[in-house]
């Protein structure tokens, strides 16, 4: 039972790697993808980006991407602050077989809205929150491409607000 659960998975690895031989050769071509956003602070909702790109040279990419990264997480939910971001990247890619390591280079505009309570004061000092600003963004990440319109990725972006990201692409 062992040897025909290791076949099996033997043959699904090589068919990806044979399906995808020439996927890192990608160019002119515009891609769509989401992914999951972890950050520390903001977390109750459900966080998750959406991007649009064009990859007009198989190393190099630019990227527009709306991140909304959830509301504030407070432990005893008297503050609720929601905050969404935007941001314009150029993206250089080294290709290693169907792995892509890249990095991402842009700025990044974000909008914190909400309010908080402080229940120490008498009556509670509710403060509203309507904060902005435009940042520079950095990025580094991999993705795996499994064919010419499929690719895995995870990514680590610092700017305003830093977060992790795993998703998907696809190439159109």
């Amino acid at each position: 039972m062992s040897k025909g659960i290791d076949l099996g998975a033997l043959t699904i690895a090589s068919l990806l790697c044979f399906t995808c031989v020439n996927a890192n050769e990608i160019d002119n071509k515009f891609f769509v993808g989401t992914s999951v956003v972890l950050n520390g602070d903001y977390k109750i909702e459900q966080p998750a980006s959406f991007n649009i790109g064009y990859q007009f040279h198989p190393n190099f990419a630019v990227e527009l991407t709306q991140i909304d990264f959830g509301e504030f997480d407070s432990t005893d939910n008297i503050d609720n602050i929601d905050v969404d971001g935007y941001s314009a990247s150029f993206i250089a890619k080294y290709p290693l077989g169907n792995f892509n390591l890249y990095g991402k280079l842009g700025a990044f505009a974000w909008f914190e809205e909400g309010v908080t309570v402080d229940p120490y004061g008498m009556p509670p000092i509710v403060t509203s929150i309507d904060n902005s600003g435009t940042a520079a963004l950095f990025g580094a990440g991999v993705n795996y491409h499994f064919n010419d319109h499929i690719a895995l990725k995870a990514e680590i972006v610092r700017s305003e607000f830093n977060h992790f990201g795993f998703g998907i692409d696809i190439y159109f």
